[in-house]
């Protein structure tokens, strides 16, 4: 906008003469036109191939220095590409329309007499644009506070229409603004003074750039205020995953090697502590674990034993649907040391007891009778739907263990999964019950790993093995901001030098006539 408003203005004497040779309103304003579909066009070209080149370039200078760094092949969506090529031409002709009809109602006389300068603002034009801020700004607040009420559709609708329409409404309102500039001015230092009445003369070039810089600075500020709600939210909703300063290593699949990921941790950081942690599964999902039992399940104080098989075991009657949350996730049960449990639950002395004495914390009160859990176990393919067959399972072991129950959200929320009990490691090895190992989790003597220790060893465990250390709440969109207000900044300092790098040519004379008066070049 700027640019082309500036180009017209410096070209205004050419086309002065060309109206006053018979040239039509028409021809200048195609003029004009023409130049933005050219440049337009071209510019538009060049980016979109530079675009293409520059990222296969960077993908290709990228792989070759980091072999783990894996991408699909490289394919230029060409219909997007050509999309954002008219988009750009678009905008060009836009941007190029005010100044053209700006050229269309050129005064011939006063162009070629030296007298150059906009007309009069309207005054209806003003108040038409403050209707129209005053209309969208209430748009924009009643569709934020409705929240559901008036659904989602028409809520997007209301935001994206009030935000055009205060843009719309502030561009009707610069130029009487800009006046208001140029008369306030008046009471300035020489240069600033002459500044305001350059910028106020000439609004068909200062409205542009002025409406550029507030469009940069509006889409900034409603992103930042978006993102910071964003980031506010999720700071308070942020559950830490164990204690400040401490790790974790997933060791997911058949194939997780624990041995492997602790001789790598002792070779690069001898001075971390590796406590596993894991879980008592079926071993029809992972043969290699070898126990006395196969499964393992509560029975919850609602439920009779029968009623538990029945769900287990189909072929053996019907079931309870109140036992149906037994085949779920939630029914597993966590095996760990003291530590690892007290690095997400703080711990008191009656709750250390019953793990020490084989007991078991419970997260569903509807599990414990008595302060005491039930669980049946046995041997085969007793599992339902996780193990195909069920005709060789059967039930080898009845066990009932003291019991506390715990609040459920403290110790899930900081957990690596929903599950009901966490019992200790000695406690399963009596039990025989099967269990995995999921995690390790990880702590430095000196109280936090330091980021030094958590890449020497996360730099080698692979890609099969995550290390992720308990930091608190880290606003992971700091970076994508700094771009954000990079790019918009960008953005304003061009508009801002467009303005006034180009207008110098018109502005000429008057540099002349103050040097003619003895103004310095520094005024």
């Amino acid at each position: 906008g700027p640019a082309f408003a500036v180009s017209a203005a410096r070209q205004r004497r050419s086309l002065a003469l060309a109206a006053s040779n018979g040239a039509e309103a028409r021809q200048l304003r195609r003029y004009v036109l023409g130049q933005a579909v050219v440049l337009g066009v071209v510019s538009a070209a060049v980016a979109v191939f530079a675009g293409v080149l520059l990222t296969l370039a960077g993908l290709t200078w990228w792989k070759a220095g980091h072999a783990d760094f894996a991408t699909g092949p490289f394919e230029v969506s060409w219909p997007r590409v050509v999309g954002v090529f008219i988009s750009a031409v678009v905008a060009s002709v836009v941007a190029a329309l005010l100044p053209a009809k700006g050229m269309a109602r050129l005064d011939i006389v006063s162009v070629l007499a030296g007298r150059s300068g906009d007309r009069k603002v309207r005054r209806g034009l003003p108040a038409i644009g403050v209707v129209v801020m005053l209309i969208s700004g209430l748009a924009i607040f009643w569709g934020v506070a409705s929240g559901s009420k008036g659904g989602i559709g028409l809520r997007e609708y209301l935001v994206v229409g009030g935000s055009v329409g205060l843009v719309l409404g502030c561009l009707m309102v610069i130029p009487a603004l800009l006046a208001v500039v140029g008369r306030l001015g008046t009471h300035l230092a020489l240069p600033l003074r002459l500044a305001a009445r350059d910028t106020a003369r000439q609004r068909g070039r200062s409205t542009p750039a002025v409406a550029a810089i507030m469009a940069a600075v509006a889409v900034l500020t409603a992103l930042s205020i978006a993102e910071a709600s964003y980031d506010r939210k999720r700071e308070s909703t942020y559950q830490p995953q164990g204690p400040m300063g401490a790790g974790i290593i997933m060791l997911l699949g058949e194939d997780a090697n624990e041995q492997g990921v602790r001789s790598v941790t002792k070779r690069f950081a001898p001075q971390l502590v590796m406590e596993p942690v894991g879980q008592v599964v079926d071993t029809a999902a992972n043969p290699k674990i070898r126990s006395k039992v196969s499964w393992v399940t509560p029975v919850p104080r609602t439920c009779t034993e029968a009623e538990v098989w029945a769900r287990l075991n189909p072929d053996g009657g019907v079931g309870s649907t109140s036992c149906e949350s037994l085949v779920s996730a939630e029914s597993g049960v966590q095996v760990g040391s003291l530590s690892s449990l007290a690095a997400v639950l703080p711990l008191s002395m009656p709750q250390r007891a019953v793990l020490q004495r084989g007991g078991a914390l419970i997260t569903d009160a509807t599990l414990v009778r008595d302060g005491r859990v039930s669980y049946i176990a046995g041997t085969g393919t007793g599992t339902g739907d996780q193990s195909g067959s069920t005709t060789t399972a059967k039930i080898t072991q009845r066990t009932s263990l003291p019991a506390v129950v715990v609040n459920p959200q403290m110790l899930r929320a900081n957990s690596r999964g929903f599950f009901s009990a966490w019992i200790l490691p000695e406690t399963a090895t009596r039990l025989g019950w099967p269990v995995q190992i999921t995690s390790l989790d990880v702590s430095s003597p000196t109280g936090t790993i330091s980021p030094e220790e958590e890449r020497a060893v996360a730099d080698r465990l692979g890609d099969e093995y995550t290390l992720t250390v308990e930091r608190g709440y880290q606003n992971e969109s700091r970076l994508i901001l700094l771009i954000l207000f990079s790019v918009a900044g960008l953005l304003v300092l061009i508009a801002s030098l467009i303005s006034t790098a180009l207008s110098l040519a018109e502005s000429q004379n008057d540099m002349a006539t103050l040097a003619a008066v003895g103004a310095t070049r520094h005024t």
